[in-house]
């Protein structure tokens, strides 16, 4: 008899401060064209975004990756908007080899603490180890160019 396991639901949590008031971190992940200025690597070249930012809305964004040279495609729908405090939000790679770990759910809430911003980001859903740890690459050097970019 054949026992079928049940898929990994690993999941991914980080935190970081911003100095950047909370209204102008929520801003950058609200305003499409801010949020597509600081996603991603630093060799990520984006190619085309768009988006509806409101609950029901959704997102798709299209680059290339520096280390492989081939089109990324990202896209994903809100779930949760509460300003200056939370995003909801699904995840899902359109191209493989990521298109496979199928789509993941992100979490991030904002608090003010005093002139700086607090992030709490928690994404949810891997089925591998390798898609969470390229994530967590992912998401810190993303938060690294958004504090730049608030700098």
């Amino acid at each position: 008899m054949k026992t079928e396991t049940a898929p990994l639901n690993l999941r991914l949590e980080l935190r970081r401060a911003i100095d950047a008031p909370v209204e102008r971190v929520f801003a950058a992940w609200t305003d499409l064209d801010k949020f597509t200025a600081w996603l991603g690597s630093s060799c990520f070249k984006l190619k085309h975004a768009e988006g509806d930012i409101r609950v029901g809305g959704s997102f798709h964004i299209e680059g290339t990756g520096c280390e492989s040279g081939s089109d990324t495609i990202l896209e994903g729908r809100y779930r949760e908007i509460v300003p200056n405090s939370r995003l909801v939000f699904t995840w899902a790679h359109q191209t493989p080899p990521m298109n496979a770990e199928g789509e993941t759910v992100v979490t991030v809430d904002f608090k003010a603490v005093g002139r700086k911003t607090e992030i709490h980001l928690v994404h949810e859903g891997f089925v591998t180890e390798q898609a969470r740890e390229g994530h967590n690459d992912g998401w810190n050097t993303s938060f690294d160019r958004l504090a730049q970019n608030l700098a």
